[in-house]
């Protein structure tokens, strides 16, 4: 009986890959900042008010688990955070296998094919998008669009129906919009049998009412989502950030490649008009509506639609084409070499590690930067986070908004917190976009300016400047 250990040394091999990257590089700057959130709710922050993350409160759950493993072991949460992905992975393959051992596949081999490319594409083809939310959700929700794929072919157990539904729905409710793909697929089950009941079904049922029950839960116990992060998210992460059609167009080749792959998939529907490949072509509809509807252009938005290609890719070729090997290698060798050469790109300062790694350990800092990895290389190292917001790379935003109540409220936030937590070092980018925090901070607070220049003294780094507390006025 097939299972994750049949092929378990490629699926090891893989993980070793990840493991060597990340040896060297730090988590991506949005993981970090939700490893921080977690440890800051265990610690009994209050999120949403104390700490500021603009994603519904699951994926902080989530991220909880690793979080607290961490500190009861003492393993680094850099490790517990990519491991759990790998567990995940892992439950999401077996699942997976479950599903396709079922299918009467004509080659022998096209299950060891399916399941090599998946934990290729699962583990190595995110690269530094490694455990983002879109990669957490394909995760979760790939052993459902499986399912549906041979929903008309294969009989499964009703126990093995709700193990599936379950584990999708930790993935369509990481975001709201990504029950795009859910519905997609639902439509195009219901146009496939062309009878309602279809609908009526154990998978979704469960997936469609648990949008519901995790909404009600957030009104509960995290009220504070609603309330304080939602009108401060709409006014400035959501609207201001929004890019024309165009240029989401030009900022992702990666829409190219998958526009390529789904044109072979129509083709290959009008041709063979099989549920299998009309679930993946609705699969990449959803996916490519949740990159636009987004608007913001980021490489992880798009990662939905580029891992449902390479899937659809892969699978296409493994069980529609001849000479299985030798196009597979053919064509996928130059697109992993194209990937890899955009998605292994990420910004890196480690001159500002250094300096951190040097300071004293438990040190209260905090980071101001536009650029997000410039802001946050600290969050796992060993000293302390002192701010409720993620290296404030949203001020400039919300400056140009003449939101003058936003305004208020962040320069608010920004006072308190220096109050709260006297941090022993701010660390302030260098100019970037024309934009100076340190200016900035001088020129339109009188309370914040009266603090860094009666607390702080400043010094000059390549990059970066920093105040350090001390009795001593700053002198100009």
């Amino acid at each position: 009986m097939p299972s994750i250990f049949t092929y378990q040394r490629t699926f090891y091999f893989f993980v070793l890959l990840v493991l060597g990257y990340y040896s060297y590089y730090p988590l991506c700057p949005d993981n970090e900042w939700l490893i921080y959130s977690a440890q800051s709710m265990l610690n009994g922050s209050e999120i949403y008010k104390e700490v500021m993350e603009t994603n519904p409160p699951l994926i902080i759950i989530l991220t909880s688990i690793p979080v607290y493993f961490s500190n009861v072991t003492s393993i680094p949460t850099h490790y517990t955070f990519l491991f759990f992905i790998f567990i995940l992975i892992a439950i999401s393959l077996h699942l997976i296998l479950q599903i396709l051992k079922s299918v009467q596949f004509t080659d022998s081999k096209t299950l060891k094919y399916l399941y090599i490319g998946l934990s290729a594409i699962l583990l190595i083809i995110p690269a530094w998008d490694f455990g983002e939310r879109e990669h957490l959700m394909i995760i979760f929700i790939l052993p459902y669009i499986i399912l549906m794929m041979f929903r008309d072919k294969i009989k499964n157990s009703n126990s093995l129906l709700v193990y599936i539904s379950l584990f999708a729905i930790f993935g369509f409710n990481l975001k709201p919009y990504f029950y795009f793909i859910f519905v997609s697929i639902e439509i195009a089950y219901l146009l496939y049998t062309r009878k309602v009941l279809a609908l009526w079904r154990i998978e979704s049922i469960i997936i469609g009412s648990s949008g519901f029950i995790y909404l009600g839960l957030i009104f509960l116990f995290f009220p504070a989502y609603i309330t304080t992060l939602l009108p401060i998210a709409i006014k400035s992460y959501t609207v201001f950030l929004q890019k024309d059609f165009m240029l989401l167009i030009r900022m992702n080749e990666d829409i190219i490649l998958g526009g390529i792959v789904w044109g072979y998939l129509v083709y290959l529907f009008v041709k063979t008009k099989k549920l299998d490949i009309l679930v993946l072509n609705a699969a990449m509809l959803g996916a490519i509506i949740l990159y636009f509807y987004q608007q913001k252009g980021w490489h992880y938005h798009i990662l939905p639609f580029l891992i449902v290609s390479l899937f659809s890719l892969l699978y296409s070729v493994v069980c529609y084409t001849e000479k299985k090997l030798r196009i597979v290698s053919i064509i996928l060798l130059p697109l992993i070499i194209t990937i890899f050469e955009v998605n292994l790109y990420r910004s890196y300062y480690p001159k500002l590690e250094i300096y951190i790694n040097s300071l004293p350990t438990k040190s209260k800092i905090v980071a101001y930067s536009i650029d997000l990895a410039m802001g946050q290389p600290l969050l796992q190292k060993e000293q302390i986070w002192t701010s409720r917001f993620q290296a404030l790379w949203m001020l400039p935003a919300i400056l140009k908004l003449k939101d003058a109540e936003l305004k208020a409220y962040m320069f608010n936030a920004i006072y308190d917190d220096l109050v709260r937590f006297r941090p022993d070092y701010l660390i302030f980018s260098s100019q970037q976009g024309g934009f100076s925090y340190l200016n900035y901070f001088e020129k339109s607070d009188a309370r914040v300016a009266h603090i860094l220049e009666s607390q702080y003294v400043a010094t000059q780094h390549e990059t970066f400047t920093v105040l350090t507390k001390t009795t001593q006025k700053l002198y100009k």
